[in-house]
C-alpha cells in the first residue's frame, strides 16, 4: 500500500531534507515571530480580525513545517503538510491538548486554522469578529506549545 508520504514525494509536494536541525529550528523561529506579530496585531489592530486569523494560521503552519522537517521532509503544500504530520507523528486520542503528543485535537485545530485563514484571505462576503480571531490565536498558540515540546524530544 502506498503511503501518503510516498504519494506526496512522487508528486513533489514533499521532498526529503538533509539539514533537518537547522531548518527545523528556522521554521520554529519563524513560527514564533509570526505568533508575536499575531499577538501584537490583536492588541493594536483589533479592527482587522481577519489579519489576526491569517497570522495565527501562519504561526501554526510554520510550527507544522518545523515538525515535518524534524522527520526529514519539507513541503510545498499546506494539505500535504497536515496529512504527512498525521502519518509521521503518533496521534493521541486524548480530548485535551497534550504537550507530549500530537493529538487529534491539535491536528483538528491546525485544520480549523487553515480553513479560517482561507476564508479570511479569499472571501469577500465574510468578516470575522474579534472573538473568532482570539479563538484562532489561542489555537495557534496552543499548537506551538505542542510543537515546541515535540521538537525538544
Amino acid at each position: 500500500m502506498v503511503t501518503q508520504i510516498e504519494r506526496f514525494l512522487k508528486t513533489k509536494q514533499l521532498k526529503k531534507e538533509q539539514d533537518v536541525n537547522k531548518l527545523s529550528k528556522a521554521h520554529f523561529l519563524k513560527a514564533q515571530d509570526n505568533m508575536k506579530y499575531c499577538h501584537e496585531s490583536a492588541r493594536l489592530l483589533s479592527a482587522f480580525p481577519s489579519w489576526i486569523i491569517v497570522s495565527a494560521y501562519y504561526a501554526a503552519y510554520h510550527g507544522a513545517l518545523a515538525l515535518l522537517v524534524k522527520k526529514g521532509y519539507s513541503s510545498k503544500s499546506h494539505q500535504a503538510t497536515i496529512l504527512a504530520l498525521k502519518e509521521l507523528y503518533p496521534l493521541s486520542q486524548k480530548t485535551i491538548l497534550d504537550l507530549h503528543t500530537l493529538s487529534n485535537i491539535a491536528i483538528n485545530d491546525l485544520e480549523t486554522l487553515k480553513e479560517k485563514r482561507e476564508i479570511a484571505n479569499y472571501s469577500i462576503s465574510i468578516s470575522y469578529d474579534k472573538i473568532v480571531a482570539d479563538e484562532m490565536r489561542e489555537k495557534a498558540q496552543n499548537f506551538l506549545f505542542i510543537v515546541e515540546d515535540l521538537l525538544k524530544h
